[in-house]
């Protein structure tokens, strides 16, 4: 009897075995079924152990080895195997074609492990507590003066985090309504008495936020994991939106929304893990969460890792439109290329004398260094991903006579 049909013929068995067993059990108590239901058990049992002892009979085919020399250098080859077949050489990519995209999604923290080592990271983490602990000691800190905000100031100490069991590994969260006298408010983030960032909440163009409450909330946690303990920082991350009613129980809705780039502190580690988050995406910046779809209304405001000054920006859901995001050689500009265009994505365009290419970094406004480095990561870049536009400014639109062209081309190539 072949394999499959004793596969088969074991599965039936045990079908039967288990529809016998639930009659007994819930149907039909009364009728003594479970003696059948254990003969189907055992007849499948017996069937299975019979597939084992046949398929252990049967005789590998011999294979005759030819005894040959191999080549001087060559690695010996294994008896009864076949030569492997060399490895065709990669073709070198063509002018203004991507990287073969790495399949692993990077990480900062292997990369930090990486570049530095766990035995330093250690080293720091251990500088980083030792001073923590001093720290906590002359400013007799407790949880309760973890975060707080002072108008349109977040303020936070590290060292409660490092120490406190209650604290370690949960977020501890202040939330606040202050009301913006600018059209554009600033937003300063002060951690263990330094200033770690100033956030700049810019409206839309036609937009004010002068006389608007901003509905606040400020978290901080340790950030990592268990398999980076060396790795791990305090994290602050803030967000909220504009409303014209400082009631604390009003709803977003629509109202203006931002979310603002996370922010490590507490130290070496969190220096560290700041450099680290050079070039990456928005889900290692803490803008966006995976799994959980981002509401229209929400912007983003990112620090640039160069000159330090922030700058507010949106996304643009391009798969949802079947087009492949492109940005600009300068990085400040994004267009749309159809899928199935020639050479799409991994192939820059000229629209209007300007080259766009998916692999192009999307840039900070204010001096122009890579925000998110989609050269240098070119994984990030892939089916799915979302674009990134600079608040203020416009999606660049895709010509038309070059998409009929294409659909017309696709069409030619369809036809019998």
């Amino acid at each position: 009897m072949k394999g499959k049909r004793i596969r088969f013929a074991v599965a039936a068995a045990l079908l039967v075995a288990a529809v016998l067993l639930a009659l007994d059990m819930i149907l039909m108590p009364d009728q003594r079924l479970w003696p059948f239901a254990a003969a189907a058990a055992a007849f499948a049992a017996g069937l299975a152990a019979a597939g084992r002892i046949l398929n252990g009979k049967k005789a590998a085919p011999a294979v005759e080895a030819k005894k040959t020399a191999p080549p001087a250098g060559a690695a010996p080859q294994a008896a009864g195997r076949p030569a492997a077949k060399p490895a065709a050489a990669a073709p070198a990519p063509a002018a203004g074609d991507a990287a073969p995209r790495p399949r692993h999604f990077p990480d900062p923290m292997e990369i930090a492990e990486r570049k530095y080592g766990t035995a330093v990271l250690e080293a720091l983490a251990a500088e980083d507590r030792r001073e923590a602990a001093a720290r906590r000691e002359k400013l007799d800190l407790g949880p309760a003066d973890v975060i707080g905000i002072d108008g349109w100031t977040v303020r936070v100490q590290t060292a409660p985090v490092l120490f406190s069991p209650e604290l370690y590994m949960r977020q501890t969260e202040a939330t606040a309504v202050p009301a913006s006298a600018e059209d554009a408010p600033a937003l300063r983030l002060v951690a263990d008495g330094k200033e770690l960032a100033v956030y700049r909440i810019e409206p839309a163009p036609g937009e004010s936020f002068k006389g608007k409450f901003f509905h606040m909330s400020a978290r901080i946690y340790m950030q990592g994991d268990r398999q980076h303990p060396a790795a791990m920082a305090p994290c602050i991350q803030i967000d909220g939106f504009f409303s014209d009613s400082a009631d604390p129980a009003a709803r977003m809705g629509s109202a203006p929304a931002y979310r603002m780039e996370a922010v490590f502190a507490g130290g070496r580690i969190a220096a560290v893990r700041r450099e680290m988050l050079r070039g990456m995406d928005l889900v290692q910046k803490g803008l966006r969460y995976p799994g959980i779809i981002t509401p229209g209304n929400v912007r983003y405001i990112g620090l640039c890792p160069d000159c330090g000054k922030s700058f507010a920006f949106r996304s643009y859901n391009f798969p949802m439109m079947q087009e492949y995001p492109a940005y600009s050689d300068d990085g400040m500009d994004v267009c749309g290329i159809p899928r199935g265009f020639p050479g799409a994505p991994e192939r820059a365009v000229e629209i209007g004398g300007r080259r766009f290419w998916s692999y192009n970094a999307f840039r900070c406004p204010r001096c122009g260094a890579p925000y998110v480095d989609y050269h240098t990561y070119p994984q990030l870049m892939g089916d799915g991903v979302y674009a990134l536009v600079h608040l203020g400014r416009e999606v660049v639109r895709f010509p038309e006579d070059a998409k009929q062209k294409m659909y017309d081309s696709i069409t030619a190539r369809r036809k019998p």
